[in-house]
């Protein structure tokens, strides 16, 4: 076997995933196709990875194994190409598995269509949380043949990017190409490497056969570590990827005949994302981003554009003329289809006589205009930043507002309450000094004009473990690094999210400021509905926690 050359070389890059690798070397060593070779790469393990892997190779002798120092997922997959010796090369990410016939489907149908690129589809795995639609849409490519690359197919096809673990290509389209992929990009490269290989390809196949299995969500991941927690650095690698195709498509001579594309394509890569980043953040990007467009003639294209990619890419020209203070109050603002009293929301902290703000807008999943309304905000007013996902639980909520809040204070405004009071802030700012680390204030339901939770009758501090009764989230203005080591891992917890947040809060240290003034106007009263077995269980559970946590 080792004498003649392999059909294909599976390419895997492993990284501290014990845990997994099993896993994924038997779905590799018991493929249909038998004339494979499976090159790993050890990119520096520090847990138990590379013994597993010569445990694999002692048994199956087609495992080729790499080891190398710590250089990342680019370099990992680079190291495997240079030894590869495969007519085809496959990828796959070691925390994740394959079907036993994916690589003999790909490879029959690359023979069959004389094709140069395959690309099957996949399955997002697990399935809590839950993987939004984009993702299972972007993993369902359809059964189509193309005879020659276009455009079209490049950036209008679904299946055609991002991900590289789902083709397969003819290894000397590579080598003929001098392609590898660039280790410099940390977040993207799949990307890097397909805008540079598709253009080289003559006949390109898609099949909708849902032959691979991504682990799409795991604890400790690169993924969910920048992705979900860190925007920024999101939004500063796609840049980087965005200049290296940039650079790339200017030797190949590419940016020449899809030089419309690639603005295209860039602003859709970094719109969504940058929308989400602290003011500050979002002019330094846009600076950045705009001299890369400025350098591809942007403005000789200016009106060739899409009504909506107009919108997007004045929106970030115009963020280079914007200026900004460090917030003092990150306004988190949860939208759960509250369109007819969004903006009365929305107005109460805009027009809010402290100005020093940010407000961090969550689309959670809305079916109504309530997105429409946040856009529109957001556009008109440069202190709002906004989130647009699926639907997530409150807690998950408001440990995303924390997570990218840049204020000292935070304060949590469901999006159909509002503000009573102008100078509220300026009330609150005043109050929260010294150890305080929680400020609790009225709140009033505008059906009845009774108050809701705790009613402060005087002015007065307390030690946290003495507030006994409940109070709403929404009562309370927060020190943000008070508040946060205390809440960032809790999990949902179905109607008593509001309960165990208070719990967790009332276990530091901190001491809560109560004052009488009437701040907060809540829209309409809470109403009981039938719940599902699987929610009495999570507020069992989230009962028990706070009992013990008393």
């Amino acid at each position: 076997m080792n004498k003649l050359t392999p059909k294909v070389s599976i390419l895997v890059p492993v990284y501290n995933v014990s845990k997994y690798i099993r896993e994924c070397l038997e779905s590799l060593t018991s493929q249909t196709l038998r004339e494979i070779e499976i090159i790993c790469v050890d990119d520096g393990s520090t847990d138990d990875s590379l013994n597993i892997l010569n445990e694999f190779a002692e048994k199956d002798k087609r495992i080729v194994i790499i080891t190398k120092n710590n250089g990342g997922l680019p370099s990992a997959r680079n190291a495997a190409l240079n030894v590869a010796r495969g007519e085809y090369v496959g990828f796959v990410d070691s925390d994740d598995y394959v079907s036993k016939d994916m690589f003999s489907v790909m490879y029959n149908n690359a023979i069959k269509d004389r094709a140069e690129i395959v690309v099957c589809g996949a399955t997002p795995f697990p399935d809590t949380p839950k993987p939004s639609k984009w993702l299972i849409q972007a993993l369902s490519p359809r059964d189509i043949r193309f005879s020659k690359f276009t455009e079209e197919m490049l950036f209008e096809e679904t299946g055609a990017r991002p991900f590289v673990w789902r083709m397969l290509v003819k290894r000397s389209l590579i080598e003929d190409n001098d392609i590898r992929f660039d280790e410099s990009i940390v977040i993207g490269e799949d990307q890097g490497f397909q805008l540079r290989i598709y253009p080289r390809a003559n006949r390109i196949s898609f099949i909708s056969d849902k032959l691979y299995f991504y682990r799409w969500w795991r604890e400790g991941s690169i993924m969910n570590s920048t992705v979900y927690s860190n925007y920024s650095k999101k939004v500063l690698a796609h840049i980087a990827l965005v200049e290296h195709i940039g650079a790339s498509w200017s030797k190949t001579g590419d940016m020449k005949i899809m030089r419309k594309r690639f603005l295209e394509w860039s602003v859709d890569l970094l719109y969504n994302d940058l929308i989400k980043l602290p003011l500050s953040n979002r002019i330094d990007a846009s600076k950045r981003i705009c001299t890369i467009w400025n350098n591809y003639s942007f403005w000789s294209l200016k009106g060739s554009f899409s009504t909506e990619k107009e919108d997007m890419f004045d929106y970030i020209y115009a963020l280079n003329y914007e200026k900004c203070s460090e917030p003092e109050i990150s306004i988190v603002v949860t939208a759960n289809n509250s369109y007819f009293w969004f903006e009365s929301c929305i107005n109460s902290i805009l027009n809010q006589t402290k100005k020093n703000i940010e407000v961090i807008c969550i689309n959670n999943g809305t079916d109504d205009e309530t997105f429409v309304h946040m856009f529109n905000i957001m556009r008109k007013d440069y202190r709002v930043s906004l989130f647009n996902q699926d639907k997530i639980s409150d807690i998950e909520c408001w440990q995303l507002g924390l997570a990218n809040s840049t204020g000292k204070y935070i304060l949590f405004i469901d999006s159909s309450d509002r503000l009573i009071d102008s100078n509220a802030l300026d009330i609150l700012c005043s109050t929260i000094n010294g150890d305080v680390a929680m400020v609790c204030y009225n709140a009033y339901c505008n059906y009845h004009m009774v108050p809701i939770g705790i009613t402060v009758d005087s002015r007065k501090s307390c030690l946290s473990k003495e507030l006994k009764k409940f109070a709403s989230i929404h009562q309370l203005l927060f020190r943000v690094d008070y508040i946060y080591p205390l809440v960032k891992d809790i999990r949902d917890c179905s109607w008593m999210n509001e309960w165990m947040f208070m719990a967790k809060a009332q276990k530091g240290n901190g001491t809560i400021s109560m004052i009488p003034d009437n701040l907060y106007e809540v829209n309409k009263m809470w109403i009981p509905d039938k719940i599902a077995t699987w929610q009495a269980n999570m507020i069992l559970d989230a009962a028990i926690e706070i009992v013990k946590e008393s």
